[in-house]
């Protein structure tokens, strides 16, 4: 599987593209790619969606 992440983020499964479904998956599968391999805290993917307020916005959506 490859991400590519500059221009729009594109999810490639061998030669098939797949689609990714709105812009918060794909802010996700991009900021996740950009540590590919590492575990990525809970806490920097809700500051990524959901900038500083995060933790009141996500509020029980995501278990922190």
């Amino acid at each position: 599987m490859q991400v590519a992440v500059l221009g729009e983020v594109e999810v490639r499964d061998g030669d098939r593209v797949v689609e990714i479904a709105g812009i918060w998956l794909r802010v996700l599968i991009g900021r996740l790619a950009m540590d590919a391999g590492q575990s990525v805290p809970t806490s920097v993917l809700i500051e990524c969606v959901w900038g500083r307020v995060g933790r009141w916005v996500a509020g029980a959506a995501v278990d922190c």
